[in-house]
């Protein structure tokens, strides 16, 4: 057998880059272990994939290049570096993987297990394999011939030994046969089950096929070979630029760059048969690869396709440019242009020829050509509608214009005139017992026929005002109507949207019978296999749902079309879609579910151990991954406490949120399905415990027995030191009083006694007396701002400053000594406790008095600033005749005004020179904690 020239091919594929959370673009070897989870090795090490997230696997220990990775028996994962060096997972680190003189593997160029567990590695001309009780041995080099081993790779029950010269199989750890003799050998796949065994070299264009007749050199694409593999009966071959597909016929297909390929690399089929590349930029997935796609590159006129049909051992494709055909049943490498410019549906009629407009004539497939049969009376371009053929052989055709019928045997159809007169019919159709009928968005009627050119509607039934785009019969005594909105049925009494409806997703366009059984309810978005169900609420029942997992993409169908061989053909937006039968056959899998992630309050925790809540912890979160990877848009998910209720209603998220749950052991259980009816057999699931309060513990309920005891003198000491409180804040409050009113108090006295010596002229009576008064007017504002510092009520810093503002502007009203304040602008409402509120207030008093009294300053200065952390700066400056702060001098308050800083934890500055004023700045920060 020899390869036909390759020829380009598109599949439906995603890729997962660095922006889905990949810590490198290169992928270099792949591998799945059992439980179903993904592993790459990527140039900036080990990398494990759920389908959600990516997790670098112990970045600590490997951060370079991991060239290759074998997966066997006992959950063990091996992965050779760059350096030739070979790592085995163990938990959550990587350790080396020993020899047989214990340390360490180095310069190893493969290494691979056989289907009985044994681990073969190739080092340095060298192959040596493990038995399963982990004993080493080295295969003899005389086997091979004198040929030195380069590499190797476990085709079923055959190791492949790549040598400088050739391939070699070991059948057994003592016996190898060549199998192919030429340098520069590197890649084998197949063999399996009497197929044939594919060989690529390295480099150049070398492939071979072995099979029962011999070797056959074929020949492949220029490129560097970097993985190869069977999947079904098609092998794969990845290239450095191109993907090649050989199909069992011969047939080589190929995805290069011109199809959105980036690169090739390592290749890997799961469990699921989906295909996965590992590329220079990321890692590729092919959900389905066997189907295909044919675009304006394979002959179609335009991409955006909608109408298909079989006839005549031809298959033709309509789309918005024109007709397209290939012959059937071979699958086509390209489409033949047939036409230009195609408006609306294809017809056949009972000859098997094909019927299509150009928008002005209704053209007929006749000697290899389409001939033009009947011209529009109308100038306007006129859309062919659904066609019917009637039992007699005459075929119907709806259009934009009118109805139009071809009696058997004629040549040209002739139009035919609708009584009364209406709209043109959307679809037209036969009912079971021949009858012709139509549909229009007011009605669905029957039709009389009068003559070939007149018809009368009868039995008409209102329409609920949805245009119909196909219509079909599905029993005796119904028929299907499909709208933009949803499937309707007609029974002949009423038109009704069938229930369920709403599940179609997108415009549903063509209805299609199926030779597998019902029909195919296809649309924009949608792509169906439908049958009517008597048994069923909604009197219909889907069969068959193609989509992502069978290798299409979203809204690629518009027209199905199956034929007798049971593959189908698709038109859609994105081109034209083969689905081959044997994909459609495959059923789908239930997802195997797996702990992945416990968090406490946003903190990682073990999943696979018990998961323990402080009483503090809020909050929990639990994920689970469902290792399916083909079409995760299917994945369902539901949960339970297990003894605490039934299942969840189905979620699209694998997580589970805990808040406030009542101490004890709980087991949170998540189960997935990808088809909403089977779920894992065997649900993840994950222990917790919340631990009590400890109020709540055994031990504090023996504590709260020796409390209560206790409780009796507790209470007597607390009535002893509140007493203590109060005395001691009287104290305080009388010393408050004294330091405040204390010398405002002898000075009126002192003033009182000068103007009431008889000596004293009046008009110096009268200064005296303004004095007294003004002296009093102080005294009062201090012992109001005195009891505002006591109040208990929410005051901040705000208040403060007013409180000061007001006293010193009492204190220096005029313009000499002429007073500034400055306050915070906007003050948040951060409160002051009142002791800090007092001991601020009477110190800023107190140096304010202090400079009306003795500094016969100019100008005086009052700032209050509100620092970040809810604390306050409090700054009073003067340029009067200062003193000397560490003088020993009574009457200042300096001492006062000290103590009062140092017992709310403040910073007090006093800065002061004689003749050159005084600076006094209190810094208070609001987490100190008062002294006193």
């Amino acid at each position: 057998m020899l390869l036909s020239p390759a020829f380009a091919q598109r599949s439906n594929f995603r890729i997962y880059d660095q922006s889905f959370g990949l810590n490198s673009g290169e992928v270099q070897s792949l591998a799945q272990d059992d439980q179903g989870f993904l592993w790459l090795g990527t140039s900036r090490g080990l990398v494990r994939f759920d389908g959600r997230e990516f997790l670098s696997w112990a970045p600590h220990r490997l951060d370079e290049l991991v060239r290759d990775m074998a997966y066997g028996p006992h959950d063990e994962l091996l992965l050779r570096t760059e350096n030739g060096g070979v790592l085995r997972r163990v938990g959550d680190d990587l350790l080396p993987l020993k020899g047989p003189d214990a340390a360490g593997w180095s310069a190893v160029t493969s290494l691979d297990f056989d289907g009985q567990g044994r681990l073969w590695l190739s080092r340095r001309n060298e192959v040596w394999w493990r038995d399963r009780q982990q004993s080493w041995h080295r295969f003899s080099n005389t086997a091979f011939g004198g040929q030195s081993p380069l590499r190797l790779h476990v085709r079923g029950d055959c190791v492949d030994v790549f040598t400088d010269q050739g391939l070699w199989c070991l059948h057994t750890p003592d016996v190898a046969r060549e199998l192919l003799h030429a340098p520069g050998l590197w890649l084998s796949a197949g063999g399996s089950e009497g197929r044939p065994l594919w060989v690529s070299s390295h480099l150049n264009n070398g492939l071979w096929m072995i099979d029962s007749a011999g070797v056959h050199d074929v020949g492949r694409p220029l490129g560097r070979a970097m993985d190869m593999l069977e999947r079904g009966h098609t092998v794969w071959l990845a290239l450095d630029r191109l993907l090649l597909a050989i199909e069992p016929d011969g047939r080589l297909r190929q995805i290069g760059v011109h199809e959105g390929l980036p690169s090739g690399g390592p290749l890997l089929e799961d469990r699921e048969h989906s295909l996965w590349l590992g590329t220079f930029v990321g890692l590729l997935q092919f959900p389905e690869p066997d189907t295909w796609q044919w675009g304006e590159e394979e002959g179609l006129p335009s991409m955006h396709s909608y109408d298909l049909a079989e006839a005549d051992g031809q298959l033709w494709v309509a789309t918005w440019l024109g007709l397209a055909r290939f012959s059937t049943p071979q699958i086509p490498r390209r489409f033949i242009p047939t036409s230009q410019g195609a408006y609306g549906r294809i017809c056949v009629d009972a000859q098997r020829d094909i019927w299509v407009s150009d928008g002005h004539h209704l053209l007929a497939w006749r000697g290899n050509q389409l001939r033009e049969m009947y011209t529009y009376p109308s100038r306007d371009v006129v859309n062919l509608g659904q066609c019917a053929t009637g039992t007699d052989g005459t075929l119907w055709f709806a259009t934009d214009q009118g109805l139009l019928r071809l009696n058997q045997g004629a040549r040209q159809p002739q139009p035919v005139t609708l009584l009364p007169s209406g709209q043109a019919p959307d679809v037209v159709w036969i009912a079971a017992d021949g009858a012709v009928q139509v549909a229009d968005t007011s009605a669905t009627c029957r039709l009389h026929l009068d003559s070939d050119s007149s018809a009368h509607r009868e039995a008409c039934v209102p329409n609920p005002g949805e245009e119909f785009n196909s219509a079909t019969v599905v029993t005796a005594n119904a028929a299907w109507l499909a709208a933009s909105n949803g499937l309707y049925a007609y029974d002949g009494k009423s038109v009704l949207l069938l229930p369920g409806s709403e599940a179609i997703s997108g415009v549903l366009e063509n209805l299609t019978k199926a030779p597998s059984g019902g029909w195919w309810a296809a649309g924009v978005g949608a792509l169906l296999r439908v049958m009517p169900c008597d048994a069923c609420a909604a009197k219909w029942e889907v069969q068959e749902s193609l989509g992502i997992w069978h290798g299409l993409p979203g809204n690629s169908s518009i027209e199905a079309l199956e034929l007798a061989n049971g593959d189908l053909w698709i038109a859609g937006n994105r081109g034209v879609w083969r689905v081959p039968r044997a994909v459609r056959n495959g059923s789908l899998p239930v997802p195997r579910i797996v702990p992945v992630r416990a968090r406490i309050d946003g903190q990682e925790q073990p999943a696979d151990g018990a998961v323990e809540l402080a009483p503090s912890a809020h909050r929990l979160d639990l994920e689970f991954a469902a290792l399916s990877f083909r079409d995760r848009s299917l994945l369902r998910f539901r949960s339970r406490l297990l003894g605490q209720g039934g299942w969840s209603v189905p979620t699209r998220l694998p997580v589970l949120q805990f808040a406030a749950l009542e101490p004890g052991d709980y087991q949170a259980e998540m189960s997935a399905s990808l088809d909403g009816q089977h779920w894992s057999e065997t649900p993840a699931d994950i222990r917790f415990r919340v631990l009590p309060p400890w109020y709540r513990t055994y031990w504090a309920r023996a504590l709260f027995v020796l409390a209560a005891l206790a409780l009796v003198i507790l209470i007597y000491q607390m009535r002893v030191t509140a007493l203590l409180r109060v005395e001691r804040e009287r104290t305080r409050i009388a010393m408050d009083l004294h330091d405040e009113l204390g010398s405002g108090l002898g000075s009126i006295g002192m003033l009182a006694s000068l103007a009431a010596r008889a000596a004293v002229e009046t008009e110096e009576r009268r200064r005296l007396a303004g004095q007294i008064a003004t002296v009093a007017e102080l005294l009062g504002g201090g012992l109001r701002s005195l009891v505002w510092t006591l109040r208990s009520g929410r005051a901040g810093i705000a208040e403060l400053g007013q409180q000061l503002a007001d006293h010193a502007r009492r204190l220096f009203p005029g313009e000499h000594p002429s007073l500034q304040v400055r306050l915070p602008i906007e003050p948040s409402a951060t409160t002051l406790k009142p002791e800090v509120r007092r001991h601020v207030l009477l110190l800023a008093l107190e140096a304010l008095h202090n400079i009306a009294r003795h500094a016969d300053a100019a100008h005086v200065e009052l700032e209050l600033l509100e620092l970040d952390d809810g604390g306050l700066q409090l700054t009073i400056e003067d340029d009067g005749y200062g003193f000397d702060p560490d003088a020993d001098v009574s009457g200042t308050g300096l001492e006062s005004m000290r103590r009062r800083a140092a017992a709310i934890g403040a910073r007090l500055d006093i800065v002061s020179t004689p003749g050159f004023g005084s600076r006094i700045r209190l810094d208070y920060v609001r987490r100190a904690h008062p002294t006193a």
